[in-house]
């Protein structure tokens, strides 16, 4: 009988140090969390990120998509692209970056479509639901450059909550109007029309993707220049058939336009068939006519 006792003494004892050690691994677990959650964290803006786009228009179109240079440029270059997919990542480095210049220079403007869920990154959505807000204070492209400078040093820790509000504290960014936009349905929205231009791309087959006035590019510096030149052709081409039809018109006299006035009053002139009748014979037409 002591023996029994005695085992189940033991078995108490170990289920309470079990409890204490388990509760003490808990506590010590979220004591982790806190402290990571509370923590500076860091949020490097690339010292070129700002300086890059100072001095070139910037806007946000009807949709909510953030444009680069002229939004009325002859050329515009659509770019839908997602902060979670590594190829948008490199796309950015080899060649957007490329381009910035020659927006500048008025060549074309840049058009961002934000798609997201295309890569390995969790928190897509979230860092583009943070740029695009940005750019509701003239921020995107700086933000935008800064976010895939994120991925590739920060990885899947790239887009947590406390390194995108340290960014746009950075930036100078009213971090209260910015957390209100995060949630707010014109973000919604924006999104939304993305997805739906995507979907209705012409070989559209996720990001990086790129359109020049409708054209469709591949994402690499040579074809898009390749498009460009297709682009340009196609505004030579009709600038060229506007400036024929307007010489056929100067072409045209005074005296030809004045000849093709009279033409058309004589064909528009009441046709009467007593014109050259005397006033007696019309009397007597008129009289004949009505007893």
């Amino acid at each position: 009988m002591s023996r029994r006792r005695s085992h189940r003494e033991r078995q108490r004892r170990q289920r309470r140090v079990t409890y204490i050690v388990g509760g003490i691994l808990v506590i010590g677990i979220v004591a982790v969390f806190v402290v990571l959650a509370l923590r500076p964290i860091e949020a490097p803006i690339p010292n070129e990120a700002v300086a890059r786009y100072e001095g070139i228009p910037q806007s946000i179109s009807e949709e909510g998509y953030p444009i680069l240079g002229d939004p009325e440029a002859p050329i515009q270059i659509v770019e839908y692209s997602s902060f979670d997919c590594p190829s948008c990542a490199v796309f950015h480095d080899e060649v957007i970056k490329s381009l910035v210049p020659r927006v500048r220079d008025g060549e074309f403007a840049l058009i961002y479509k934000p798609i997201f869920g295309t890569g390995n990154i969790s928190d897509g959505e979230q860092a583009a639901r943070a740029a695009l807000c940005a750019g509701q204070q003239g921020a995107f492209w700086s933000f935008h450059d800064a976010l895939f400078d994120w991925q590739e040093k920060f990885l899947t820790q790239a887009y947590v909550s406390n390194r995108l509000k340290a960014g746009v504290e950075q930036l100078g960014i009213d971090v209260a109007q910015w957390e209100n936009c995060l949630q707010s349905d014109l973000i919604d929205d924006t999104l939304a029309f993305a997805r739906e231009d995507a979907r209705n791309e012409n070989e559209y087959n996720g990001t990086p993707a790129v359109y020049i006035n409708g054209l469709t590019a591949a994402p690499t510096l040579g074809s898009i220049n390749t498009v460009l030149i297709d682009a340009q052709a196609e505004l030579d081409a009709d600038a060229q058939v506007q400036a024929d039809e307007s010489d056929v018109v100067d072409d045209i006299t005074p005296d030809e336009a004045a000849d093709d006035t009279a033409d058309a009053e004589t064909v528009n002139e009441p046709v009467t068939d007593d014109a050259d009748a005397t006033p007696d014979e019309a009397a007597e037409e008129s009289t004949a006519t009505n007893p």
